[in-house]
């Protein structure tokens, strides 16, 4: 008798069960989400190639010791495949406040020429362009915060924030 009830109970729920599992989930997929012409002209618009001027800065050079001004742009980059807007400036506020004053500098001469800074959850951020070039981690939190703002996209963000010093600099968002 005992068996029999747990038979009958484990056959009821399976009934309940199965359909549940095998009938289709309706409404949008996430694929159409982030393929809809709406979602597409909009990431269209936020991924213009073109630099977008910022704002000219003014920090020291390493060789000559001599103030330099340059000229701040960026590129939105931000994909289905970028990290989210919420990592991004949890890094960016770890680089502008725990390391505020710390240098972030490029160490990488080979391949991408680029030095992941700070990471934490899925986003990165890296410092790209000459071997040796440095900025105070502010400088990159700045960026990354940037980014976040200004290349949102269905909650994730991504892009490059460039120093147009001579060689330029870029501090790359990306997924880590």
């Amino acid at each position: 008798m005992f068996i029999s009830k747990i038979t009958l109970l484990l056959f009821s729920l399976l009934a309940f069960i199965a359909p549940a599992l095998t009938y289709p989930v309706e409404g949008d997929t996430e694929a159409d989400l982030w393929n809809s012409p709406e979602a597409l002209a909009a990431l269209a618009i936020i991924n213009d190639p073109t630099p977008k001027f910022l704002m000219n800065i003014t920090f020291m050079d390493e060789e000559t010791h001599q103030n330099v001004t340059a000229q701040t742009s960026y590129i939105c980059d931000t994909t289905s495949g970028s990290p989210s807007v919420h990592w991004v400036r949890e890094v960016s506020g770890e680089l502008r406040g725990k390391y505020r004053n710390s240098v972030c500098m490029q160490r990488n001469p080979f391949g991408s020429k680029c030095t992941t800074l700070h990471s934490l959850g899925d986003a990165a951020i890296s410092l790209c362009g000459v071997l040796f070039r440095w900025y105070f981690c502010d400088a990159a939190g700045f960026a990354g915060f940037w980014i976040s703002d200004h290349c949102a996209w269905n909650g994730l963000a991504g892009g490059r924030f460039i120093y147009d010093d001579i060689p330029e600099s870029r501090v790359a968002v990306h997924k880590s």
